[in-house]
C-alpha cells in the first residue's frame, strides 16, 4: 500500500490546486520548425511546430514576444490538457503566432528552443 501512495503522489505532483480544482502543469515549449511565414502590411505571422513532453495530452496556450532593437524573441508556452496519464514520448503541436512591426526595415526574429533559438531574418516593405 505505501508503494501505491507514492506512485498516486508523484503523478498528481506537478498539478497545482488553487482552491477551484485542478490547475494543468503550464511549461514553455521548444519551437522544433518554422513551418510557413506570411508578410499582411506589418504583420508576421509564423507557422511553428512546437514539442511537447507528452504526445497528444499538451494543447497551445500562449507565445509571448519581446521586442528589442529590431529583433523578437518568441516564447511560446503549452498547457497540459488531461490529469490522466500519458505517454512519455515526445509530441508535436501546430503553432500560429503574429507579431506586427512598428514599420518598414530588417527584422531578426527568435524562437527558443531550449539552450538555443532558432532564428530567422525578414525585410518588410
Amino acid at each position: 500500500m505505501p508503494l501505491l501512495l507514492i506512485a498516486t503522489v508523484s503523478l498528481f505532483g506537478c498539478l497545482r490546486d488553487l482552491g477551484t480544482g485542478f490547475n494543468f502543469r503550464v511549461s514553455q515549449l521548444a519551437t522544433h520548425a518554422i513551418k510557413s511565414v506570411s508578410v499582411s502590411g506589418r504583420t508576421v505571422t509564423f507557422s511553428l511546430g512546437c514539442a511537447v513532453p507528452e504526445a497528444g495530452c499538451w494543447k497551445y496556450l500562449r507565445a509571448d514576444h519581446s521586442a528589442g532593437s529590431g529583433s523578437y524573441l518568441v516564447t511560446v508556452h503549452g498547457q497540459r490538457t488531461t490529469n490522466d496519464p500519458c505517454l512519455q514520448v515526445i509530441g508535436s503541436i501546430p503553432v500560429t503566432t503574429s507579431i506586427t512591426v512598428p514599420g518598414p526595415g530588417t527584422y531578426e526574429f527568435s524562437f527558443w528552443q531550449y539552450d538555443t533559438t532558432i532564428d530567422t531574418t525578414m525585410t518588410i516593405h
